[in-house]
């Protein structure tokens, strides 16, 4: 027998109890079956070699087309490449929203500043008419 490059496994055909071979790259795959001929899906097995298969044991062909493989995987990169872009805008509306926030606190903490200013002198002010003014004896 020819070696294989990618363990074999054995599985039982869900709807037949058939014993089938494939090997394990067609894990997750649609194959016929060999005993009762319905499409059934490659489940997943431990690998085997072709010394442990049981007598009765019939191999599956299973060729996969590249097309089955690259093509939910073109797909999938595809939805990832826009939710990509979508986040990356998000983050760049996220990103213009903070600038905008920092620029209304730094206003804010100028007129804050300008305010606290006014404050202090006009406490001055107070401060000094009354350090001027002549002092009222207690009664």
């Amino acid at each position: 027998m020819a070696t294989k490059s990618t363990p074999d496994i054995v599985f039982s055909c869900p709807l037949c109890r058939g014993s089938l071979v494939t090997h394990s790259g067609a894990v997750g795959h649609s194959v016929t079956c060999a005993h009762c001929r319905e499409t059934i899906v490659v489940p997943l097995a431990p690998a085997v070699t072709d010394a442990t298969l049981a007598p009765g044991v019939r191999r599956v062909n299973t060729k996969i087309k590249k097309e089955e493989v690259l093509n939910p995987l073109a797909a999938e990169l595809a939805t990832m490449t826009l939710l990509y872009s979508e986040t990356r805008a998000q983050l760049a509306a996220v990103r213009e929203e903070l600038h905008q926030t920092r620029l209304q606190e730094e206003q804010a903490n100028v007129q804050i500043d300008a305010r606290i200013r006014d404050l202090q002198r006009q406490l001055d002010r107070v401060i000094n008419r009354l350090a001027a003014s002549p002092k009222q004896p207690r009664v």
